[in-house]
């Protein structure tokens, strides 16, 4: 293996021998012939192993209003599905064979950790991958300053800069008189 990780040969001694790689990974593989009597000879050759599907990226979620959606990927042709592995209570899959489906319920603070199992298109075996939600608390509105950041996620309650409103309406339409308003630039 000239370069790649993971993986081996069942003997690397054995030039009809199989090679085993790690999903998502491109591998150089070099073939060296010696003979005493001649010089060594190699060839090499790219192999790729594709990432097949995937869970998604973690996230970071408020507690209100408590939901995420999934960003999970699958081969065409094949089934997939969500099972929530640990965490708080709540954490409700909307439809659990949507490799995109939304999570509601995660009003608990904590770390709620989902599994996606993927079986590809005339395989016998599943993949599985993990991802996690992190919910923390917004604090309820203090009512003296509202945070705007154009790049929040919606639902922000717009008390703190983790929960804040991603446009500068929402912030308007909160705040009455002697308010403050923060944007971030």
């Amino acid at each position: 293996i000239q370069s790649g990780t993971g993986g081996g040969f069942g003997d690397a001694s054995n030039r009809n021998s199989n090679f085993y790689g790690v999903e998502g990974n491109i591998y150089t593989l070099r073939w060296t012939v010696t003979n005493s009597a001649c010089p060594a000879s190699t060839d090499e050759v790219m192999v790729t192993f594709p990432q097949i599907a995937s869970a998604g990226p973690d996230q970071t979620v408020c507690s209100n209003p408590g939901t995420a959606t999934m960003a999970g990927t699958m081969p065409n042709g094949g089934s997939g599905t969500w099972t929530k592995m640990s965490g708080p209570a709540g954490g409700n899959l909307t439809t659990p064979t949507s490799p995109t489906t939304t999570v509601t319920g995660l009003t608990n603070v904590g770390t709620y950790v989902f599994k996606w199992e993927v079986t590809p298109p005339a395989c016998t075996t599943s993949l599985v991958y993990q991802m996690q939600i992190m919910v923390q608390d917004c604090c309820p509105p203090t009512g003296t300053i509202w945070y705007v950041d154009g790049a929040a996620a919606p639902g922000g309650t717009g008390t703190s800069w983790f929960c804040a409103f991603p446009n500068l309406q929402d912030a308007l339409n909160a705040a009455s008189s002697g308010h403050e308003i923060w944007v971030k630039a």
